[in-house]
C-alpha cells in the first residue's frame, strides 16, 4: 500500500451540508487516543464546553457565555429573521424558575400576516415590535418592566422619526416632561392633558380654582361667587354695546365678591396648614381672574366663557378653536374658518357639503351620518398598509381601490373584481386557491354554501369562483367569481397568457382541457405567474369542444360531453328490432375508399369503413375485422380480366352459412363486378351477414 503525506492531500475548501459525513483524524494526548471524530461531535462539545466568541475582540466581561464584536464606521447588526410572514422574531432572557408561562421579558416583532387575536395576543398587530415582560403571577407584585438610565440623564420617547422636533416627552430626574404640543388622551377618547403653556388665562384661573377647591371647602365657596358674578357679567353682553354703563356697575359687584373671596382665601390658609404653597397660587390666580373679569366684561361681546359646555349660534374663527380640558365640548351650529384644527374627533348629525364647483371634501377620519361631496381622494400609496377590516384605500400599483376583509390576505380589488363572501360546511378546511361551487344551502344571515368543483360531472363542474385565502372547516371566506385577482403565487399554475380549465381533481385547475368522460370549464386566464405578484383573470364558461378532434361528433352521456367519430343511436331497453333514423336534408356523406391496381388480399374496418372498391388480377382474400353492433360496409369487386382463364376466387372472409351464396368462397368470371354487402348484428364474425351479388 503506497504512503501518502497529508501534504500531497487534496485541500478541502468547503463541508457537506451533513456534517455527521465530514471525518477528521486526530490525537487526544491526555486520553492517548488516535481516531476519527466528525466536523458535527467537535463542534457540538465547542458549544457544550466554550465560549461563543464571534470576532477578534478579548471577553471583557463577566460570566459570558458569547461574544459578538467587530469594528464598523456605521453599525454592527444581529438579525433574527422569520421568514413566515404568520410568525414573529423574538429574543427572550428567562428567570431560572421559567417554564415559558411565567418569568421571562420577550422583545420582538410581529410579522406582516400576524394575526393577534388566532394567536391569543389581539392587542399586538403586524410589523408591531414589542417589548413584553411576564412575571411570576397577575397579582404578584414583582415582574416589573424597568426603564431608565443609572446617570442623571433622560430618557426620551420620540414619535414620527428621530429629529429634535419628533422627541414627543423626557422622562428627567424630576418627572415626566411633554413637548408643549403633545398631550396624553384617556382610553374613553374625551379626555386629555394639555401642556399649560397652551392655556389662556380664563383657564388658567377656571384650573386653580378647581385644583383649590379640592383643598379648601371655604376657598370654593369665595370662588363660586366670583364665578357667579362673572356668570352674571356674560349673560350681559348681549346688549353690552348699548349697557356698558350697566356692565361697569356690575364689575364694581364682582370686586366687592373677589375682595370677599380673598378674604376666605386668607382664612382658608389657616385652616388648611399643610397645604399653604397650593391655596397660595389659588388666591393668587384669584386675583388674577378679578383683573381678567374686567377685561372680559369690556369685550364680552367678542368672548367665549370656558365652561363645560360651550353653544354658540355663529363663530367666525380665523385663528385655532380648541377644546382640551375634561368633558369640554363645542357645539357650534354654523362655523367660518380658513383654519380649523381639532385634535379630538369631530362627529357631525347633519352633513358635510361642498357646493362650488370644484368643492373638495378632504379628511382622514371623520364619523357622519350623511356626507355630499364633488370628490372624495384617496392618498395613492405604493406600500400597502397594515389591513384592517372595512379600510378602503387606493392602490398607486395597481390603480384601484382595496378593500379589505376580515379574512388576512384577502384584500379585493373592488375595481377589478367581484367577490362574494361564501361559509364552508364541508368539514374539511378548503385550501389557498380552490375553484368551488355552491353547495345548496346557506347561513342563518344568507351566506351560501361552497364546497370544492371537480370536472368529472355536469354537476359538480357548475364553478361559482377562486378561492384565493383558504376557508377554515366551518368558517367564512371570499370568493372570486370573475375579474383581476392579484397578489398571490401563481408559479405553478403554467404559462402567461394560458388557459386554465377545471380539473377531475376537487378543487384544482390544469392548462390542458380534461378529456373523455368530464365537463369542460375555462375558469381562467393567466395574466402573471408570479410567486408574490401573481394575477388571474377570472372568466368561468363552458368550452366543451375544446381540445376535441377535429371532425369529432359531441354527444352527452349522464350529462357528460364525449366526443367519438362515430354516432350511435341506441336501442331502447328490454326491445328488439326497433328501427331508428337520421334525417339529413342533404344525405349523408359515407366514407369511401379504393384500392390501387390490382389486389390479391384486403382489410376491411366495421367500424370505420363505408364503401371500399378494389380490382383483382389474381385470387382474392378479404378479411372483415373491428366488429360493431349494427354497422356495416360494401364492398365493390371487379374482374377486368378477359381470354380464357379470367374467372378469380373470392375469399369473403365470412361463415358460410351466414353468406348469401351458401359457402365461404365464390367464382367471379372476367369482366364482372362483385357487390359483397357485410352487416354487423351483434360485434364479431359469427353475427355478420355477408350478401354477395354477381354474375
Amino acid at each position: 500500500m503506497s504512503t501518502i503525506k497529508i501534504s500531497q492531500l487534496p485541500l478541502v475548501t468547503t463541508f457537506t451540508a451533513n456534517t455527521q459525513n465530514t471525518v477528521f483524524v486526530g490525537v487526544d494526548l491526555d486520553a492517548d487516543l488516535t481516531g476519527q471524530f466528525t466536523a458535527q461531535s467537535i463542534a457540538r462539545n465547542l458549544f457544550l464546553n466554550e465560549t461563543l466568541i464571534v470576532g477578534n475582540n478579548i471577553v471583557q466581561f463577566a460570566n459570558v457565555i458569547g461574544q459578538f464584536s467587530g469594528s464598523s464606521p456605521t453599525y454592527l447588526q444581529i438579525n433574527n429573521q422569520n421568514f413566515n410572514a404568520n410568525g414573529s422574531a423574538d429574543y427572550v432572557a428567562s428567570t431560572s424558575d421559567s417554564d415559558n408561562s411565567f418569568g421571562f421579558i420577550d422583545m420582538g416583532i410581529e410579522g406582516a400576516s400576524y394575526n393577534g387575536v388566532v394567536a391569543g395576543y389581539p392587542a399586538f398587530k403586524p410589523y408591531d415590535g414589542y417589548l413584553y415582560m411576564v412575571g411570576k403571577s397577575v397579582n404578584s407584585p414583582t415582574g416589573n418592566l424597568v426603564i431608565g438610565t443609572q446617570n442623571a440623564s433622560n430618557t426620551v420617547f420620540i414619535n414620527g422619526g428621530v429629529n429634535n422636533n419628533n422627541i414627543v416627552a423626557l422622562m428627567t430626574a424630576n418627572g415626566l416632561v411633554l413637548n408643549t404640543q403633545s398631550y396624553i388622551t384617556f382610553a374613553d377618547n374625551t379626555r386629555q392633558i394639555t401642556s399649560a403653556a397652551s392655556l389662556d388665562y380664563t383657564t388658567k384661573a377656571s384650573a386653580v380654582a378647581n385644583n383649590a377647591s379640592a383643598n379648601s371647602i371655604l376657598l370654593q365657596a369665595g370662588l363660586n361667587a366670583a364665578n357667579a358674578n362673572i356668570a352674571i357679567a356674560l349673560s350681559s353682553t348681549s346688549a353690552a354695546n348699548s349697557n356698558i354703563a350697566i356692565l361697569q356697575a356690575v364689575n364694581l359687584t364682582q370686586n366687592d365678591n373677589i375682595q370677599t373671596a380673598t378674604t376666605l382665601s386668607q382664612y382658608a390658609l389657616g385652616v388648611q396648614t399643610t397645604q399653604n404653597t397650593r391655596i397660595q397660587t389659588a388666591q393668587n390666580q384669584a386675583n388674577v381672574a378679578g383683573i381678567v373679569a374686567n377685561t372680559t366684561a369690556v369685550v364680552a361681546n367678542s368672548a367665549v366663557q370656558n365652561t363645560a359646555l360651550i353653544v354658540v349660534n355663529s363663530l367666525s374663527i380665523t385663528g385655532n378653536l380648541i377644546a382640551n380640558t375634561l368633558n369640554q365640548t363645542a357645539s357650534i351650529d354654523n362655523i367660518i374658518s380658513n383654519n380649523l384644527t381639532l385634535n379630538k374627533n369631530l362627529t357631525v348629525n347633519g352633513s358635510i357639503t361642498a357646493n362650488t364647483v370644484r368643492g373638495n371634501v378632504f379628511f382622514s377620519n371623520i364619523t357622519t351620518v350623511y356626507t355630499q361631496a364633488n370628490a372624495i381622494q384617496w392618498f395613492a400609496q405604493y406600500v400597502s398598509p397594515a389591513q384592517f377590516d372595512g379600510q378602503v384605500w387606493y392602490s398607486g400599483n395597481t390603480i384601484s381601490l382595496i378593500q379589505d376583509t376580515d379574512i388576512p390576505g384577502d384584500r379585493p380589488a373592488i375595481s377589478k373584481v367581484l367577490f362574494e363572501r361564501v361559509y364552508n360546511n364541508t368539514g374539511s378546511a378548503i385550501p389557498n386557491s380552490s375553484w368551488v361551487r355552491l353547495a345548496g344551502g346557506v347561513t342563518s344571515n344568507s351566506v351560501p354554501f361552497v364546497t370544492l368543483a371537480d370536472a368529472t360531472n355536469a354537476a359538480n363542474s357548475q364553478v361559482e369562483g377562486f378561492v384565493k385565502v383558504g376557508i377554515a372547516a366551518g368558517g367564512y371566506g371570499f370568493v372570486y367569481t370573475r375579474g383581476i385577482v392579484d397578489g398571490m403565487d401563481a408559479s405553478a399554475f403554467g404559462q402567461n397568457g394560458q388557459l386554465l380549465f377545471l380539473s377531475t381533481t376537487p378543487g384544482q385547475a390544469t392548462n390542458a382541457a380534461p378529456t373523455g368522460a368530464n365537463s369542460v370549464v375555462s375558469v381562467a386566464k393567466i395574466l402573471s405567474n408570479g410567486t408574490a405578484n401573481g394575477k388571474l383573470q377570472v372568466a368561468i364558461q363552458s368550452l366543451q369542444a375544446y381540445g376535441k378532434p377535429n371532425g369529432a361528433i359531441l354527444f352527452a352521456n349522464n350529462n357528460l360531453i364525449q366526443a367519438s367519430n362515430t354516432l350511435f343511436i341506441n336501442e331502447p331497453a328490454g326491445r328488439l328490432n326497433v328501427s331508428s333514423s337520421i334525417y339529413a336534408a342533404n344525405g349523408i356523406i359515407n366514407k369511401t375508399s379504393e384500392f390501387p391496381s390490382t389486389q390479391t388480399a384486403i382489410t376491411i374496418n366495421m367500424t370505420t369503413d363505408t364503401w371500399v372498391k378494389c380490382n383483382v388480377g389474381a385470387s382474392l382474400a378479404i378479411t372483415p375485422t373491428a366488429f360493431s353492433p349494427g354497422t356495416e360496409v360494401i364492398v365493390i369487386v371487379t374482374n377486368p380480366n378477359t381470354g380464357g382463364g379470367a374467372n378469380r376466387t373470392i375469399t369473403h372472409g365470412g361463415i358460410a352459412y351466414n353468406s348469401s351464396v351458401g359457402a365461404t368462397s365464390f367464382v367471379l368470371g372476367g369482366t364482372t363486378t362483385a357487390f359483397i354487402k357485410y352487416y354487423s348484428l351483434d360485434g364479431d364474425l359469427a353475427n355478420t351477414y355477408v350478401q354477395v351479388t354477381y354474375s
